[in-house]
């Protein structure tokens, strides 16, 4: 029975990648231990820069609008947050005036919205959980205020820390499978290391991020369960999109389909990718 589970999952494997050779074929068995290793830990071989100048992280949009975020509830005397504990709308339409973000533009959710909730405009909804688990605002009374670790970056413009801060809490304490609510949770975020380490080493060029998904994500036996193949979809909305928010990736447009998913796209590393996502120690130990 194990034995035919096993050719059974190796066929649909091998459907999947659909002719494509995996880069972890490449890994040993030790670099694959040491990259599920959770974050952070010492056997963990990623670290995450947090002291770049400010000059080079002019494209992260998560940065930018985070930054945005924060001096707006530093002015005041807190954001009044819902019984739910969302951003109040007032709020929201503020944001939603002052955001530049393509696909999440006034327009775009006005034409969808008669009403705009914070997870309406999904990048504000994004910062706003991301923020409090970096502990940079907190809750009281009922509204949302700056905490003193927030007042201390945006005094020392410390714009690498809040950077740094923001990725590593998304890969490590962020819940990624909310970013499609495919409910297969244990897909991409077990690997998310192994996933970074591998992007680094194929996307060098120009590339689908299907193809980047075949060859930098191991397939589980859950997967082929489900009823539709998402696993594309999942890839965009966990990986390739949060990291071209983040500036890391750059992305550019193949068809005339504006695709929210990435599958009329290309996308290749920024210099950014590799000033902050530091493998080195990995490299140095093995």
């Amino acid at each position: 029975m194990f034995s035919n589970d096993t050719e059974i999952f190796k066929a649909n494997m091998d459907a999947w990648l659909q002719g494509v050779r995996p880069a972890w074929v490449n890994l040993t068995h030790e670099e694959i231990r040491r990259l599920n290793a959770p974050y952070g830990s010492d056997e963990s071989p990623l670290r995450i820069a947090k002291d770049l100048p400010q000059e080079t992280l002019h494209g992260s949009l998560i940065l930018q609008h985070a930054l945005l975020v924060l001096r707006r509830i530093a002015a005041s005397d807190g954001v009044k947050l819902t019984p739910k504990g969302n951003l109040n709308r007032k709020f929201v339409a503020e944001m939603l005036d002052a955001f530049s973000w393509e696909r999440y533009n006034k327009e775009r959710i006005l034409s969808v919205c008669k009403v705009v909730n914070e997870e309406d405009l999904f990048p504000l909804h994004l910062i706003h959980i991301l923020l409090k688990l970096t502990k940079l605002v907190r809750k009281y009374k009922g509204s949302l205020r700056i905490s003193s670790s927030g007042k201390q970056i945006l005094q020392a413009e410390a714009h690498g820390l809040l950077q740094g801060l923001l990725f590593e809490t998304l890969i490590s304490q962020f819940n990624l499978a909310y970013l499609d609510r495919a409910e297969l949770e244990h897909f991409i975020q077990p690997q998310i290391q192994q996933i970074l380490l591998l992007i680094g080493r194929s996307a060098d060029g120009w590339i689908t991020p299907i193809r980047l998904m075949r060859q930098t994500v191991m397939p589980i036996p859950e997967l082929f369960d489900m009823r539709h193949d998402l696993s594309d979809y999942m890839f965009a909305a966990q990986v390739t999109q949060p990291l071209v928010w983040f500036g890391v990736l750059e992305q550019r447009q193949m068809g005339a389909n504006d695709d929210a998913f990435g599958r009329n796209t290309e996308i290749r590393k920024m210099p950014l990718f590799e000033q902050m996502i530091d493998f080195m120690a990995f490299r140095k130990a093995l």
